[in-house]
């Protein structure tokens, strides 16, 4: 049985077949299905409440579940 495993990056709802993937792994799905997502930007999981949102790197894991937010930040530029 196939289960759909729903998030949401802005105003984009998609929906995955794996409940858990990489970060990397993730972003190369959302430009899949997201045109103008750039997979060089930093993903970052909005928190709840106080909390702060996580910037996630590629190599960690996520766990789609209880519908996630998720928000794209272009890479920092200094100078």
């Amino acid at each position: 049985m196939s289960h759909d495993h729903v998030f949401f990056l802005g105003v984009h709802r998609l929906h995955t077949p794996q409940e858990r993937m990489t970060v990397g792994s993730l972003k190369a799905f959302i430009a899949q299905h997201v045109t103008g997502f750039n997979v060089a930007n930093t993903l970052v999981r909005e928190e709840q409440g106080d909390r702060p949102d996580k910037p996630l790197n590629d190599n960690d894991e996520v766990h789609i579940h209880d519908f996630p937010h998720f928000c794209d930040q272009p890479p920092a530029t200094f100078g």
